[in-house]
């Protein structure tokens, strides 16, 4: 089993990117009862933290792990104890946004196994699952995202869904293009400045991928403005407190070329910096620090 580093970077330093975890758990609460003082421990921050594992590629068996912060304990698999059935096959992201949460479960080629598991945060019992699938294909959603009560999804067939977080239904989708032939391999995406920002793989299964491009999208009515050139094959993205955007291009999947950060202005949509690192993989941000996985 591969162990993944971290790397940690100051944003205002400019070696980028975020904190994986970072919760606070805020002691106090004290009661009194007649003559003796009774301090009593209460958490009041983070109660509790869900962890995705992936799972094996076809093999259905993905899981969400849940630690109670206070008892300090750890229940495996426990979305299939909660909802008595396994998640699906290769859960990809999971995300919370309100009171709830979001799994995208990808699923495989040539298959109908691809859907969102939405869950109530508090307990992990499932909602909705919304399909995104043919009769007999799925459209492969990796990644999600949350602007004004919508969800995005971005999808290995190039289109990105939108989801009403209200009545949780599919209210429109957006197929991206490369010419006349579909866009593909969409990854990561992050929301700046009411811009939605979708980085497009160089994954070898779309050769019409936008394969060295992040695609700009108008939240407002939900149409492409523009391409962003940011070198060969952008997979991650995540927005700092400032509303910079850091993309993660993995380089070449076979020739092992370093890959770089690069940092967008979100006002502008220019990009501002660019730097070859070594293993970079997952990022994520907080306020002016982030975490990078190597």
């Amino acid at each position: 089993m591969n162990t993944k580093n971290y790397l940690k970077f100051n944003l205002n330093a400019l070696n980028a990117l975020f904190a994986l975890a970072a919760f606070t758990v805020l002691l106090g609460a004290c009661k009194k009862d007649k003559q003796e003082r009774i301090l009593e421990r209460e958490v009041v921050g983070t109660k509790g933290i869900y962890v995705l594992s992936e799972g094996d590629w076809n093999q259905a068996n993905p899981t969400i792990t849940y630690y109670d912060v206070e008892k300090k304990t750890t229940v495996k698999d426990y979305y299939k104890q909660v909802n008595g059935t396994a998640l699906g096959e290769t859960a990809n992201d999971l995300q919370v946004y309100g009171s709830k949460m979001y799994c995208v479960v990808t699923g495989t080629d040539g298959k109908p196994q691809s859907f969102i598991d939405v869950m109530d945060v508090n307990t992990g019992k499932s909602i909705k699952r919304i399909a995104f699938n043919t009769a007999n294909d799925g459209f492969l959603p990796r990644y999600i995202t949350f602007y004004k009560n919508k969800a995005y999804v971005s999808r290995y067939d190039g289109a990105i869904s939108r989801i009403d977080t209200a009545s949780l239904n599919v209210d429109a989708e957006l197929q991206l293009k490369n010419g006349a032939n579909n866009a593909g391999g969409l990854e990561g995406l992050a929301v700046a400045n009411g811009k939605l920002y979708v980085t497009n793989s160089a994954h070898p299964s779309y050769p019409t991928s936008l394969k060295t491009k992040v695609t700009v999208i108008d939240l407002t009515t939900f149409t492409k403005s523009k391409d962003i050139e940011v070198g060969n094959n952008p997979v991650r993205i995540a927005t700092a407190a400032n509303g910079d955007l850091y993309v993660i291009t993995w380089n070449d999947w076979v020739a092992f070329n370093d890959p770089t950060l690069v940092r967008i202005n979100s006002t502008t949509d220019a990009v501002t910096q660019t730097e070859t690192k070594t293993d970079l993989g997952a990022i994520n941000i907080v306020g002016t620090q982030a975490w990078v996985t190597k």
